[in-house]
């Protein structure tokens, strides 16, 4: 019994000893020949004896891969290429290693792109079809990718409108079921056509990171010479053809600058004005809060850029963002905060010739938007709530403080909003319909100044006021999160009298007698007011780029869309060019187009004052 016992102790260990783990790396692959760029499909063969799989590692032309099967192995050239996979067992470290050569060989026969387009003879705003006619001798296409000027479509035959006449780059490149590849490009010139707007030049003024906002362009009485200005304090004057003239520098030469932040809500600027005479009218400068040292100023520049004077107003000056009125002995101004000219907040008349200080209005909490006349007789929107529009009249009295609530729009704060007035004297104002949700939209009213008097008995009635749906700018960024504040909101007329009135999110058309004929919604946000030509057709543009022409009855005729920020309103001259600044590559330009149906701006508030001068006047009959 002893002996057996003796011998099974023996044999104990010999039983009980683990068997060793091996690891046979393998695979297969579906082919031994493959095409460039073409798909190798593995199948995974390894086996392993007494463990299972821990790890695959897969190498190849430098790529790296731990799938049990990867399926993203490509080659892009012919030649051999070796595909390494190193397997780990679960037990003990074991690894196995396989290698295998792919063969890549390019015996693919590539497709050959080709297309055609009709109309051949193709026209800016009309739609071109484009029919692909590319082949593939040895098997089939399954991908298209066009590009035609600048617009992507992976359709095999798309129909495209291209809005800009001239020379159009067309690319199709077609690829096949082997990953072949071929392109084919020609330029196919585009005719202009039924409505267009092209680009005839621009010219990049101002230094980088300065602001155009809300200004605009101004035409000399001649025609000749546009006039833009930026938050550099610099006056810039160019020839038609996009030549500068002259520039003058009134930050340097008189200590003006904007001491915001440049690129905040509250860095506007005015925009010029100019008098039959030529000389030109402007103010620059932010200063608020208080900053020592500057000093926001009036200039009155002759026509070659010499100064005719300067009227300084101190600091903590806001000028509003519109334009100077011109009238017949002085101009007038809106301020937000009061100077040394202003003994409170409003509007301040300088006499013309001298730019000596004539009389101060006042208007709670200023005024942000823009002043109107109708001959001597000045309307300048109130910045405060509850007093709509503040009424001068041509012997400088006005609605006093004591009766507020007389005046046009009592109960409104017509904020940033510009007026417009009519060529048969009615006065049109927009106030936010709610001061502290913008997207509530806003009012427009009609009144007739020949009602208003200074020492009232009751309030201005207006003769209609009707509601405009759309989005008004605030002075926060948030839309609904603060008062309706900064933005170039307002209304033009065209030569019937159809009124044309911008929010950020609509323009809106509404009949003389207030009754709402269609509304539009813009691609990007609008900061701006409309432009009518005397051919019926009204113009924006957008903080996306866009220019937009749209016909009489709300439909949209052209565009053209460019890389820039716009935030200014178009100013039409008296032979139909538009001009616009903007911002492109962050520096103010100014930009020269060219529109089809029009000779120039429609004979009433087209733009201020029914003239590209901007004078902001509208002359009694």
């Amino acid at each position: 019994i002893l002996s057996i016992i003796f011998a099974a102790i023996l044999l104990l260990p010999v039983s009980c000893k683990k068997e060793a783990v091996e690891v046979f790396a393998s695979f297969e692959t579906n082919r031994e020949t493959y095409g460039p760029m073409e798909p190798v499909i593995i199948k995974n063969t390894t086996t392993v004896n007494n463990s299972v799989i821990a790890i695959c590692k897969w190498e190849w032309a430098g790529n790296v891969s731990y799938d049990f099967e990867p399926s993203e192995i490509k080659f892009e050239e012919e030649g051999v290429y070796s595909v390494k996979l190193t397997v780990t067992a679960n037990d003990g470290a074991v690894k196995g290693v396989f290698t295998k050569d792919i063969v890549v060989e390019d015996n693919n026969i590539k497709p050959v792109a080709d297309f055609t387009w009709s109309p051949e003879t193709a026209k800016a705003g009309e739609a071109i079809t484009f029919t692909d006619r590319s082949t593939d001798s040895d098997g089939k296409i399954t991908a298209w990718e066009w590009n035609i000027g600048g617009s992507v479509s992976t359709e095999q035959n798309p129909v495209v409108t291209i809005i800009a006449s001239g020379e159009v780059k067309v690319s199709l490149t077609v690829t096949d079921d082997r990953l072949g590849r071929d392109t084919k490009t020609a330029t196919i010139m585009v005719e202009k056509g039924k409505f267009t707007i092209d680009l005839d030049w621009k010219k990049t003024y101002g230094a980088t990171g300065h602001m155009t906002r809300y200004t605009s362009p101004a035409m000399s009485p001649d025609g000749q010479t546009i006039y833009v200005t930026s938050t550099d304090c610099k006056l810039y004057a160019f020839g038609i053809d996009g030549s500068q003239k002259w520039v003058y520098d009134y930050g340097s030469k008189h200590g003006v600058k904007y001491t915001t932040s440049i690129g905040g809500n509250d860095a506007r600027v005015v925009t010029p004005s100019v008098d039959t005479d030529g000389t030109i009218f402007f103010a620059g400068g932010y200063n608020e809060p208080n900053a020592e040292g500057q000093t926001a100023t009036v200039f009155a520049l002759n026509s070659n850029g010499s100064l005719k004077w300067a009227q300084q107003d101190g600091n903590k000056t806001d000028f509003g963002m519109f334009s100077p009125v011109i009238m017949d002995n002085n101009i007038a101004i809106a301020q937000t905060n009061g100077g040394t000219l202003t003994l409170d907040q409003g509007c301040v008349l300088l006499n013309k010739q001298t730019g000596n200080f004539v009389i101060d209005i006042f208007a709670r909490q200023g005024s942000q938007g823009g002043m109107a006349a109708w001959g001597e007789m000045l309307f300048c929107n109130a910045g405060g709530t509850a007093m709509g529009t503040q009424v001068i009249f041509p012997d400088y009295s006005y609605i006093p403080k004591a009766n507020e609530a007389y005046c046009p729009g009592a109960g409104k704060a017509a904020r940033s909003c510009q007026n417009a007035v009519s060529k048969d004297g009615i006065l049109y104002t927009f106030y936010p319909r709610n001061e502290s949700d913008p997207t509530k939209g806003g009012t427009l009213y009609a009144f007739d100044p020949t009602t208003f008097v200074a020492t009232p008995n009751a309030p201005s009635a207006s003769i209609w006021s009707v509601n405009i749906a759309g989005e008004l700018s605030s002075d926060k960024t948030g839309s609904a999160s603060a008062v309706c504040g900064t933005g170039g909101h307002g209304m033009v007329l065209s030569a019937d009298g159809t009124i044309f009135v911008t929010t950020r999110t609509s323009l809106t058309a509404v009949s003389k007698d207030g009754k709402i004929i269609w509304s539009h919604t813009p691609a990007g946000r609008i900061d701006c007011v409309p432009a009518v030509d005397n051919a019926g057709f009204v113009y924006y543009c957008d903080r996306s780029g866009n220019i937009v022409k749209l016909s009489s009855d709300g439909q949209e005729a052209t565009r053209l869309k460019l890389d820039v920020e716009f935030s200014s309103s178009i100013t039409i001259s008296n032979d139909g060019k538009l001009y616009v600044v903007g911002m492109e590559n962050n520096a103010p330009t100014l930009f020269c187009l060219t529109t089809n149906d029009i000779t120039g701006p429609a004979d009433n508030w087209s733009q201020l004052g029914c003239n590209p001068c901007k004078t902001a006047r509208m002359k009694a009959n």
